[in-house]
């Protein structure tokens, strides 16, 4: 957008203006899993990673079998990242950034691959100074030297902070609504809302901006990456429902309330993890066990067996609780 506009950093190579990222990662590396693997493949979407005989390392198995093209062998050792359109922004930053920056600053020689990247995720690599070490491929590849990372956990291992930090550095927050709703659309989510109306009227009644990662919009307004960092660093009550998107949350200031939507009986424990690393209040508003309609027929137009409803009174609590300070 223009700079006139409320959103001034969507142009790809904003990073270009903020400070590179120059010492190494001051991280605990004890639990993280290097392998070396030779004639191995990676595969852009979904992402996965075989090794010579077509066994998954990493990620998800290919539904087809895979075809993968030869690469030249030019002496490079390349470590394969999950990116492009398939890659939630959340898994990106927090999983494969976090390798790469780790991967970058022990071997100056060390590149990367995966599937073609999203402006937001060009704009994330330039910042950390990774972008010219990255090989996009728009297909199997077998690769002669593939050095593969795997980090503990679901995104709480403190390796993110370092990338979190740097992306941060240099973005000043810009209010548009100190309240955002960062929600899975109906079609990524494994459950059905009975009240998805009703919670998103409860929203915008509580003046919730509805922030949408995989789009990158708030609202009507399309974001770039520094967009998103000063909105969400601007922000003092976050309602989150996807844990995929849980590492943006380490763009808010401490102390911000984040508010996570959860299904009792299917825990998952990134949102939560992730707050407490970056010091934010974190409340989990668990809605009722999904609802399976064994004789009734589907509604026209759902998309999901699993159906649950909301607890929207809660939520108005948590809020009414909080109110004094936010």
């Amino acid at each position: 957008m223009s700079g006139s506009g409320l959103f001034r950093l969507t142009g790809s190579g904003w990073g270009d203006r903020l400070p590179r990222w120059s010492g190494t990662p001051d991280v605990p590396t004890q639990e993280i899993e290097t392998i070396a693997l030779e004639d191995g493949i990676v595969v852009p979407a979904p992402f996965a990673v075989l090794n010579a005989e077509g066994l998954l390392q990493q990620g998800t198995m290919p539904a087809t079998r895979v075809e993968p093209a030869p690469m030249l062998d030019d002496g490079r050792v390349l470590v394969p990242l999950a990116a492009g359109p398939t890659v939630p922004l959340g898994r990106f930053i927090g999983e494969s950034l976090a390798i790469a920056s780790l991967q970058g600053a022990a071997a100056a020689d060390v590149g990367f691959i995966g599937g073609p990247l999203l402006a937001c995720q060009i704009d994330a690599l330039v910042t950390l100074g990774l972008l010219g070490r990255y090989m996009p491929i728009a297909g199997p590849v077998r690769v002669p030297r593939l050095q593969m990372t795997r980090l503990p956990g679901r995104g709480s291992l403190r390796a993110i902070r370092p990338v979190i930090e740097v992306l941060r550095f240099g973005v000043e927050p810009y209010e548009v609504s100190k309240r955002v709703a960062m929600l899975a659309s109906p079609g990524r989510s494994r459950f059905g809302r009975i009240n998805q109306g009703s919670l998103h009227a409860w929203l915008r009644a509580q003046s919730f901006g509805l922030l949408d990662a995989w789009a990158m919009t708030l609202g009507a307004d399309q974001l770039g990456l520094a967009d998103l960092i000063a909105v969400l660093a601007a922000a003092r009550v976050i309602v989150i429902d996807d844990p995929a998107q849980a590492a943006l949350l380490g763009f808010c200031d401490p102390a911000a309330l984040v508010l996570e939507l959860g299904v009792e009986g299917w825990a998952d424990p990134t949102i939560g993890a992730i707050a407490r690393l970056f010091g934010l209040e974190w409340r989990l508003s668990e809605a009722a066990p999904p609802r399976y309609p064994v004789k009734a027929r589907l509604p026209v137009g759902a998309r999901h067996m699993l159906r649950t409803e909301v607890d929207i009174g809660a939520l108005d609590r948590a809020l009414l609780d909080d109110g004094v300070r936010r």
